[in-house]
């Protein structure tokens, strides 16, 4: 969790730090992983609300999502917070040792643990927008049902004024 990450990232005297550090990024990749196995249950939960066809298993299927989400919400800042704890560390060290190997290597490990956070934080954003347009659709395609003579528009009026089917 959280302070697994921050322990990992804020160690000191014990180890080498280039073994402390690579500990640290290791954590954060499990961290990451789990971000992504988060987003490929939103996808799977997806799944299962367009199929819900009853008020109480749309309710199950919406705190569910409601904990991925604010797990991977929590991943994010947990990883954002042990990447700034981890440049400092660094940043530190190569004011000890400046154009170290060690640095350089260092660098391109935190460049690409960046990349990472970034792409979890792209396909998470990615994700609840097709969670919100699928359900849309579907509540779009029920409006439709029950109103078969209104326009497009005017049913996307209906559902904008809180008219909807349930």
């Amino acid at each position: 969790g959280t302070k697994d990450l921050a322990d990992a990232a804020g160690k000191g005297a014990n180890k080498g730090f280039m073994r402390e550090f690579f500990d640290c990024i290791n954590a954060i990749q499990g961290v990451l992983n789990r971000g992504k196995m988060n987003i490929k249950a939103m996808g799977d939960i997806l799944e299962e609300a367009l199929q819900a066809t009853t008020d109480d298993r749309q309710r199950q299927i919406s705190n569910q999502l409601q904990d991925l989400v604010q797990d991977t919400n929590a991943v994010i800042s947990e990883v954002k917070g042990a990447l700034e704890q981890l440049k400092a560390r660094s940043e530190a060290e190569d004011a000890k040792k400046p154009n170290s190997a060690e640095g350089r290597i260092r660098k391109n490990m935190q460049q690409a643990m960046a990349k990472k956070h970034q792409q979890l934080l792209l396909e998470f954003q990615t994700a609840q927008i097709s969670f919100k347009r699928a359900l849309q659709d579907r509540e779009l395609r029920e409006m439709q049902l029950l109103c078969p003579e209104a326009s497009p528009e005017e049913l996307g009026q209906m559902i904008e004024a809180g008219q909807t089917t349930t």
